[in-house]
């Protein structure tokens, strides 16, 4: 089999290059970490992807539907108690503003 000596150096070498592969895998994610959201069915997944994926732009537009809403003069409630404005947002936010 060969001397000990040998047997270490090798597994000095075997540990250093998985060290490596490791260091190199976290320095560079693969393309297979990020979502495609593209792939998921329309639905509240799909919305939950998305904004992961872009929690920026939702934020902006959930700040110009509220800013909307209230320009609009929405409350968050109606005379009749039903919730004014968390409908406009809701609907604005699918880009259905009534």
């Amino acid at each position: 089999m060969g001397t000990p000596e040998a047997g270490a150096g090798s597994m000095k070498a075997t540990i250093k290059i998985i060290s490596a592969l490791i260091a190199f895998s976290a320095a560079f994610p693969s393309t297979a970490s990020a979502e495609n959201c593209g792939a998921i069915p329309f639905g509240p997944e799909r919305r939950a992807c998305a904004m992961r994926e872009h929690p920026a732009m939702f934020e902006a537009k959930f700040g110009q539907c509220r800013q909307l809403a209230r320009k609009r003069g929405d409350t968050s409630h109606t005379q009749t108690g039903a919730g004014g404005m968390k409908e406009f947002i809701q609907d604005c936010m699918h880009g259905k503003q009534r």
